[in-house]
This record gives C-alpha cells, structure tokens and sequence, in this order.
C-alpha cells in the first residue's frame, strides 16, 4: 500500500513545552511528521509562544506539515474551569497579546502559591523544582506534579490531582 492511500492526519490539540507539554515546538513538529500527522494545532495553555519556533523549524527543515496556529485558554463559566481551544488565531493580535499576558500573569501567581502551599507542607524546592522542569515556559501544575514525583512525595502525576 503506497503512502497516498492514507487519510491525513490532524492533530488539533497540542502542548509544548512552552505550558504543559514534554517536548520543544521544534521537538514536537519532527515527531508529527514521523507520526504522519499532515495538520498540527498548537494549542498550549495561555501562550502561543511556541508557534514562531515551530513555524521556523517547518520551514528550516522543509516538512510537510500545515501549522494552524492556536491557544487554549483557561477561564471559568458558572463556578468551574473550563478551557476554550482557539485555532487558526492570529498570534499578533493586540488584544489577543493583552489577554495572553494577563493569563500568564494570573498562572504564575497560582504557580507561587501552590509553591508556598508546597514549602508549608514541608516539601522544600518546589518553585525551583517545577521551574526547572518548565525549561522556560510557563510553570504549571503538572511541573509541581512532575516534581513531587521526581522527590518521592507522590506516586504518580495522577496521585497529585
């Protein structure tokens, strides 16, 4: 069976390590493209930071790939969090950079305070912890849940939420 015979393949909802996600724009680009993914939406938590790297990797190393832009933005509707993906957003947009902004503010708030939640707790390191494994983008609490299982506090990320 020849390649032209598969479907394509979309991927709208992906994470970097710009939130939440495990690897770099230009990690996570290469790997749809082994995955035969042919459209990708990266749609971290908040940011978009990821998309101009990743757009300069599809075009560096000429894959086949369709990037949509896009976001996932946290929010809360009737007393519970939701989160809303955005596709096919453009990134420069004043009002979506003023918002973007505000969020990023908001979540590095939250993310001191679960740190001196953590510190209360006896559990020594933990901003520093989750930062580290942040590798530069947006500390989350899955980077706590990474931490507290990387120190022996908990089992599994699972256990953490």
């Amino acid at each position: 069976m020849s390649d032209t015979n598969y479907a394509v393949i979309y991927d709208l909802h992906s994470h970097t390590t710009a939130s939440d996600g495990r690897l770099t724009p230009e990690a996570l680009v290469h790997r749809a493209v082994e995955m035969r993914v042919g459209t990708l939406a990266i749609t971290d938590h908040d940011t978009t930071a990821a998309i101009p790297a990743a757009r300069e990797e599809i075009s560096r190393s000429g894959l086949a790939l369709n990037l949509i832009p896009g976001v996932e933005i946290s929010t809360v509707w009737e007393n519970h969090e939701i989160h809303i993906v955005g596709l096919n957003i453009d990134i420069a947009h004043p009002a979506m950079c003023a918002f973007l902004a505000e969020q990023t503010e908001r979540r590095q708030q939250r993310a001191r305070l679960i740190a001196e939640r953590l510190e209360k707790a006896h559990i020594p390191g933990a901003w520093e912890g989750a930062l580290r494994l942040a590798d530069g983008g947006a500390v989350t609490r899955g980077h706590f849940a990474r931490f507290l299982v990387e120190c022996g506090k908990a089992g599994s990320i699972c256990r953490c939420f």
